[in-house]
């Protein structure tokens, strides 16, 4: 019987704490026709303008990324963005003067991304200097971190701790 218990007490956590499969939320909306093409940026000392061709509707955003070459997306911007009729011209602010930069763009629809424009380089004055990551400019855009993901650790460590309890008391007894 105490073998029966400890083997029961041992099962419990492990059915309560293992992760279930989780069912992922369906985007139902549709992606923004085409990409987004960068026809000029203009620079100066402490940021950029970038002046792009929009993708076709529906769009609700546009999405920035930049870095120091093709490739490098370690900085990004988000701007909220209903249909417009002609260019749109997206600020850049913090940039660090004498740096090139490439930049490329794509738009959003809620869930859905469209599809990146070409990358598109600017030599002179300006990528984001602030080393916390968010853009200290009035106006300028933030940007966000995404937050790690994972179990709690915690719930692993008591699931074993639990049943090692019952073990040593049954033990013990």
């Amino acid at each position: 019987m105490k073998n029966f218990l400890a083997l029961l007490v041992l099962l419990i956590p492990l059915v309560l704490f293992t992760q279930k499969p989780v069912k992922a939320a369906e985007c139902t909306q549709t992606a923004p026709v085409g990409a987004p093409s960068i026809f000029h940026v203009d620079r100066n000392s402490t940021g950029a303008v970038l002046h792009i061709t929009p993708a076709g509707v529906p769009y609700t955003e546009y999405v920035v990324a930049y870095g120091f070459n093709e490739g490098d997306e370690r900085f990004g911007a988000t701007f909220a963005q209903s249909s417009t009729n002609g260019e749109l011209s997206l600020p850049i602010s913090n940039l660090d003067p004498g740096s090139t930069y490439y930049f490329k763009v794509r738009a959003g629809n809620g869930c859905q991304p469209g599809e990146w424009s070409a990358w598109y380089s600017s030599k002179g004055s300006a990528v984001l200097a602030a080393e916390d990551g968010i853009s200290t400019t009035p106006g300028a855009p933030t940007i966000t971190a995404l937050p790690e993901t994972g179990r709690p650790q915690y719930l692993l460590m008591l699931g074993f701790a639990i049943p090692l309890l019952f073990i040593l008391a049954g033990v013990l007894l």
